[in-house]
């Protein structure tokens, strides 16, 4: 018995969709509007605002203190080692202010970190991993050498200070991924010894990474594309 016409077209209908839901066209398709999807934490988030905020609060209390030695000087009959006194309570705002700087790399790492998780997602790896080891492996699984993007000293370092902060009393222990010696240098950090947060140039590490991220994203979305083609 021949087969109605009408359920021939359908079937092939349905056949044409499977085959147009497979092709490469509508693969691509699918990673450019996930791409799209995935924000840039450095587009989408006020940084700048958030570390000027700390800055004002941070300058504020070093005016205050400030103009509260200089009418201390003027009115004192007691003879005391004013700018001594002053360094003093300087230094004693920087402890104060140290942590905000801390929270602050705390906040950066963040929000990298979940972004490279959203990158590789892109590959539709199934299992993401935490652990920094395992993520560069798992990117390098798909072709792409995490430690090879620009700007990727500055994520590391921003990974390590993060470490520091969170779960070392803010001592830098370097790990298998340590921070770049130059970098150390620079920012005056050493090992096993205390991290001062609020000397960092933050400007500096927000543009490097922000480099990172832009750069991450284009090689993975070519390298899926890649793998597509086979």
């Amino acid at each position: 018995m021949t087969e109605p016409e009408n359920n021939t077209q359908v079937r092939r209908s349905s056949d044409e969709f499977i085959e147009f839901i497979n092709s490469e066209k509508i693969r691509k398709y699918d990673i450019e509007t996930r791409c799209q999807i995935i924000e840039d934490p450095f587009f989408t988030q006020p940084w700048s605002k958030r570390l000027a905020a700390i800055n004002m609060l941070k300058k504020n209390e070093i005016e205050k203190l400030k103009e509260s030695f200089e009418h201390k000087e003027k009115t004192s009959i007691e003879f005391i080692n004013l700018g001594e006194d002053l360094q003093y309570c300087l230094d004693y705002i920087d402890d104060i202010y140290d942590p905000f700087y801390g929270a602050f790399i705390t906040m950066i790492w963040r929000a990298i970190e979940k972004y490279l998780k959203n990158c590789i997602s892109l590959f539709n790896s199934e299992k993401i991993p935490d652990k920094i080891n395992e993520l560069i492996d798992k990117y390098k699984n798909y072709g792409v050498k995490l430690t090879s993007i620009q700007g990727v000293k500055y994520v590391n370092a921003v990974r390590s200070l993060n470490n520091a902060f969170k779960h070392n009393d803010n001592i830098y222990k370097p790990d298998s991924f340590p921070i770049a010696n130059k970098l150390l240098g620079i920012w005056q950090i050493s090992k096993n010894k205390k991290v001062f947060f609020s000397i960092l140039p933050f400007n500096e590490i927000l543009e490097k990474c922000e480099e990172f991220t832009m750069a991450l994203k284009k090689i993975v979305k070519h390298r899926a594309f890649e793998l597509i083609d086979g």
